[in-house]
């Protein structure tokens, strides 16, 4: 089964009807690896130790999830949920959604019923437990159910909040997406099914109007029916508030170029003003210069005097950050650690004991070939005129990083003073 996003799905309705409401559910409200609360998208390598199959006496039941994945989506009989419920089971780490504003939970499934068990206008039979969103305590709930052949959402499994018109067809494939709001407790609806008909619906209250504080279940069609068939294509829940998405430099990247710039991508357009509230520094807490450009929901910071070699710099990008909504963007941060340089050499060290004078220099050669330095040393007298030069000539192997040592013989001067110098063919240490 091709995955489809709804993205894709409401361009295409856009393009021929007018439709009101669509930014809420759909431009505002992408979902990525950036933003993902939970997803599994019924692949390999999805992460199964989650679900459970909930028995209708409350009892666990073992079940081979691979055996129902079929192209992509997973197959429900009565032989697994039967009256129980499939469930995804965050007990052990639940999702934090206390005062998320935007929190959005989507999934793409479709009924197969048998001949005989629909309606007689041939929507839906009623499922009043179709989807719930639920944390520890079971009142603690949203509700998404079919009544009358026609969705409803909100309230309880037995009294939505709201009842629409939105009429349920068998073996048609749906796109539904809730949209949460876990500071006031509402939840408001958008669904389209594979034809390009939706509904685009309004707040109403969860259960009771309880707060949720975290997700600890999601439950998912029941089978009441014998011989029903759900097959889910996919399912979502993802942060819909103003964010970073992503960046050019990750977290914990190292060897970073010396001369790269750091572009970042938001949810939303950025007020280009608040993005100078962005403060990169180094590893001794020193604020780093930086150029900032805006382009739609990107934006590019340019080290004008370059980043230091070997250094790790951290970016602080605060919730000063606003989009024209005047939302608050979710804080970051994060570190990275620029490259070695492809050639360097340190300061000479000198030290002078007895009759010789040794020189030490630290060399990296990073390249891909080798490199070949200089070395002068110069030999002072008492009355501090030069008494003696030597210049030694080092060849630098790729990947060495190491010093290279150089020795003068002071003998018959009085009270030597050494200085040396370095020729790299750049510039002189």
């Amino acid at each position: 089964m091709k995955k489809i996003k709804i993205m894709g799905l409401l361009l295409m309705i856009a393009a021929a009807v007018c439709i009101t409401n669509i930014a809420v559910f759909a431009e505002d409200a992408e979902f990525n690896e950036f933003n993902k609360l939970f997803s599994v998208e019924f692949e390999d390598g999805d992460d199964r130790s989650f679900w459970r199959i909930l028995g209708a006496d409350g009892s666990v039941k073992t079940f081979d999830f691979d055996s129902a994945i079929t192209d992509s989506s997973l197959k429900l009989t009565p032989n697994t949920a039967s009256y129980g419920k499939f469930r995804a089971e965050f007990s052990d780490n639940p999702i934090h959604v206390e005062n998320i504003t935007s929190v959005y939970w989507e999934t793409r499934l479709k009924f197969n019923y048998p001949e005989g068990s629909l309606r007689s206008d041939g929507t839906l039979p009623n499922d009043t437990q179709m989807f719930i969103l639920q944390d520890f305590h079971q009142n603690h709930r949203v509700c998404i159910a079919i009544y009358n052949g026609a969705l409803a959402y909100g309230g309880t499994p037995e009294n939505p909040g709201l009842f629409t018109d939105y009429k349920m067809y068998n073996n048609t494939w749906y796109t539904i997406r809730a949209m949460m709001n876990f500071n006031t407790n509402v939840v408001s609806v958008y669904i389209v099914d594979e034809n390009g008909n939706e509904y685009s619906g309004s707040e109403t209250q969860f259960s009771y109007g309880e707060e949720i504080k975290d997700i600890y279940f999601v439950d998912f069609p029941r089978q009441l029916i014998a011989n029903q068939e759900t097959y889910i294509d996919y399912i979502r829940v993802w942060d819909g508030r103003f964010q970073l998405y992503d960046t050019s430099i990750s977290d914990g990247e190292e060897n970073v170029p010396a001369d790269a710039s750091l572009s970042m991508n938001f949810s939303d357009i950025p007020v280009e003003q608040t993005l100078t509230g962005i403060v990169v520094t180094d590893s001794d807490g020193n604020s780093v210069p930086y150029e900032v450009t805006a382009n739609d929901k990107s934006a590019e910071l340019f080290f004008s005097a370059g980043l230091k070699f070997n250094e790790e710099y951290t970016v602080n990008i605060p919730d000063t950050i606003k989009n024209s909504a005047g939302d608050s963007m979710i804080a970051r941060s994060f570190s990275f650690v620029t490259e070695s340089p492809i050639f360097s050499t340190g300061v000479p060290n000198v030290n002078v004991s007895g009759n010789n004078a040794q020189i030490s220099v630290d060399v990296t050669n990073n390249g891909t070939t080798n490199k070949e330095i200089c070395v002068l040393t110069v030999v002072y007298d008492q009355q501090n005129k030069v008494a003696k030069m030597v210049n030694n000539t080092f060849e630098i192997p790729v990947g060495m990083n190491d010093a290279v040592t150089a020795t003068v013989d002071v003998t018959g001067i009085s009270s030597p003073y050494v200085k040396a110098y370095v020729w790299n063919g750049v510039n002189i240490e």
